[in-house]
């Protein structure tokens, strides 16, 4: 999930800012991939663990080896959209059962979650996309469950549906978020994941079955 192709602007625009920065470390990049900004160095990395400012996304794909073919190769600068109010489409999360046995809930595995993360969780979608091997739920693939607030169980939490899930450990849920949902964060380098605990990096304005379309949150 880590490729973020540019939609257009919040207002309408379909033409992104761009600004050209150097690269911390000469690597490939690809078009789409998230970029962090070092404040000490003013300079972009694709390693979260350097910053935590986010400089935006790579408008072009990048090779760290020079090629006559393409002049900006090698140069280890990268043109990078900037736009604070860009808007980008990823694909859906998908939330694998990791427990089972619940009878109105999807258990994920995940832990401290908090009152505020309950709140932003009611009003989105589970839909199930496939089942687990030995798999025992009656529900259809394609079902869809409105999660009304979540649920700890032996220290694993769940996602609390309105009807039955009768939740098998393998089963597939596609998350759908309601708009203004803003605890996606990025787990790890350009691997968008599920937060359970306090902001993430991107605000919803649109979802479905197939992806999101997302704003990022505190573009530096």
């Amino acid at each position: 999930m880590g490729i973020f192709n540019y939609v257009s602007e919040l207002s309408g625009c379909d033409k992104p800012f761009v600004a050209r920065i150097k690269l911390n470390e000469n690597v490939d990049i690809e078009k789409g991939e998230i970029v962090y900004f070092i404040e000490e160095n003013h300079r972009a990395t694709t390693v979260k663990s350097m910053s935590d400012s986010i400089a935006g996304v790579c408008a072009k794909t990048y090779k760290s080896n020079a090629s006559d073919l393409i002049p900006s190769y090698g140069l280890g600068m990268i043109d990078v959209i900037v736009s604070p109010n860009a808007l980008y489409r990823t694909p859906a999360c998908v939330i694998e059962d990791s427990v089972g046995g619940q009878s109105k809930a999807v258990m994920t595995g995940h832990d401290n979650i908090t009152e505020k993360d309950t709140e932003g969780y009611v009003g989105s979608k589970l839909i199930l996309k496939e089942k687990g091997e030995n798999s025992t739920n009656p529900n259809a693939v394609g079902t869809v469950f409105n999660i009304t607030g979540t649920n700890v169980v032996n220290n694993i939490i769940g996602l609390t549906t309105d009807k039955n899930v009768y939740s098998c450990k393998g089963d597939k849920y596609i998350f759908v978020p309601q708009y203004g949902f803003d605890l996606l964060y990025l787990k790890n380098a350009n691997t968008l994941d599920i937060q359970f605990e306090g902001d993430g990096d991107f605000m919803v304005v649109d979802a479905d079955e197939t992806g999101y379309t997302v704003k990022i949150k505190n573009v530096k």
